[in-house]
């Protein structure tokens, strides 16, 4: 049985971001963090434009692959991953910026102060977080439960 996922292989191309501290310029190619200029390669800035320009959404490692190196889907590469660990030591010290990794997926370009459920804004529980700090993906729908074992029951005698 082959494993579904929220794979997004149709995504919006890189494009212009800006927040309080952070800007993305593609057409001149730049990064400016609190108004300096912070030097990113080009494939490195190839993949945080096109993550930033899908704020939100999970990009498939094979869909970022396939865009952005011409690989073909079915390669198995570590290059993303590289880029992105790259990345995330440039960006440390951008606060509220997160590049999350959705295990066996790919990433998504995250705010970290950003509110998933607007009615009721909630932090998120202990176990929802994960060793970085950031929340953890959390699979959706009846087919994640599927082969879930149901959890035992706590009898207590009185």
């Amino acid at each position: 049985m082959s494993r579904q996922t929220p794979e997004n292989d149709s995504f919006v191309p890189a494009a212009d971001y800006a927040d309080t501290r952070l800007k993305i310029s593609v057409r001149n190619r730049r990064v400016r963090l609190d108004g300096t200029i912070l030097p990113v390669p080009d494939r490195e800035f190839d993949v945080l434009a096109t993550l930033a320009a899908n704020e939100g959404h999970v990009i498939s490692r094979s869909a970022l692959l396939t865009k952005l190196w011409g690989f073909p889907p079915e390669l198995k590469s570590r290059t993303l991953d590289v880029h992105v660990h790259r990345l995330r030591n440039r960006l440390k010290d951008v606060e509220g910026v997160h590049l999350e990794t959705i295990f066996k997926i790919g990433y998504r370009f995250n705010r970290l102060g950003d509110v998933v459920d607007t009615d009721t804004p909630q932090a998120p529980a202990p176990s929802d977080v994960n060793n970085t700090g950031g929340p953890m993906a959390k699979p959706m729908g009846a087919a994640a439960t599927q082969n879930m074992a149901p959890a035992p029951s706590m009898a207590v005698a009185v």
